[in-house]
């Protein structure tokens, strides 16, 4: 199984990659920039069988970036977690247009209420917050992507 792995984060979520790897034998495509999470999923969208991503991406300094970018959530205050959001609408998006249906999981450190629920309007698979243990977010991976 191929899962898309978006954060920003590298040395913090390397153990959770290598963990699907070695305990679960799932491929990961490991990407930190929201430019090529779409375009990785863009050029492949049946590859993968599930995502995992990082709502809280704070790369909305770099010009590029601010396409991704939700202005009436908080008034050209430009945060990161509304990045993410708007990353996992471009996947939803690209997953519609190729009629296919892939769990994504949200992983990240969200503690305003508020910006929790906006994500759980997305409805995704799971949110998973960090930090976690390498064996609950195993098996939170392994009951989103099961075959129900």
């Amino acid at each position: 199984m191929k899962v898309l792995f978006i954060d920003d984060d590298e040395l913090r979520t390397r153990p959770l990659r290598q963990g699907l790897k070695e305990f679960c034998q799932f491929e990961v495509t490991y990407v930190r920039s929201p430019l090529e999470a779409i375009e990785k999923f863009r050029n492949q969208p049946d590859s993968f069988r599930a995502i995992v991503i990082d709502i809280m991406i704070p790369h909305l300094d770099i010009p590029e970036y601010k396409e991704f970018a939700i202005p009436e959530y908080f008034n050209n205050n430009y945060d990161g977690f509304y990045t993410g959001l708007k990353i996992y609408l471009n996947l939803q998006d690209l997953m519609n247009t190729n009629e296919i249906s892939i769990p994504v999981i949200i992983l990240t450190a969200i503690e305003d209420i508020k910006k929790y629920i906006d994500a759980l309007t997305l409805k995704p698979a799971k949110i998973i917050i960090k930090p976690v243990y390498l064996t609950k977010f195993i098996e939170e991976i392994n009951d989103a992507t099961a075959i129900k």
